[in-house]
């Protein structure tokens, strides 16, 4: 819990405008560059506070993974430091698919449960689903993650204890 006392608090008017312009983002990207997939990265941080050092670090990991992973298929990358969270955007040259099922292999680490990696492909997000993937699973109790996240099935300090664990291992 200690790792989320300080940082970035954004009000949910701030939150939620950072998301719109994220998805405009995403969309010219996905204008600009046709024939490729576009890769956007965050990490799943409930609460008040967003981004802060040791979110940062998490993020940068995170990144350099994902960078791993697509040797030599990058073509464009841009980050921001939003007091949202962090953020990622990255255009690769490969097949949407392949890819799509490639961040879900990363999501499905144990780090890799703080990362919320999506591919958008003309005009749409590619889910877990359409690449024979389950969906996501909830950090605590492992039904639907986005069941209990709507019907916060779980209280934030049990939620945030686990995610703090998980990124004391990494810090």
């Amino acid at each position: 819990m200690e790792l989320f006392i300080k940082g970035d608090r954004p009000s949910l008017i701030e939150v939620l405008d950072r998301r719109e312009a994220r998805d405009r983002l995403i969309r010219s990207l996905d204008k600009q560059y046709k024939d490729l997939p576009v890769l956007s990265f965050f990490l799943n941080i409930p609460g008040p506070v967003k981004n802060n050092e040791p979110i940062r670090r998490i993020f940068s990991y995170g990144l350099v993974k994902i960078r791993e992973s697509l040797e030599g298929k990058i073509s464009y990358e841009q980050t921001y430091q939003a007091k949202s969270g962090p953020e990622a955007y990255i255009i690769v040259e490969c097949d949407p698919y392949e890819l799509k099922k490639l961040m879900v292999g990363l999501e499905d680490s144990e780090i890799g449960r703080l990362f919320d990696i999506d591919i958008f492909y003309k005009g749409s997000f590619i889910s877990r689903e359409e690449v024979g993937e389950a969906k996501r699973k909830c950090f605590l109790c492992e039904k639907d993650a986005k069941l209990c996240a709507r019907s916060r099935a779980h209280s934030l300090e049990d939620m945030l204890t686990y995610i703090g664990n998980i990124m004391k291992k990494y810090l």
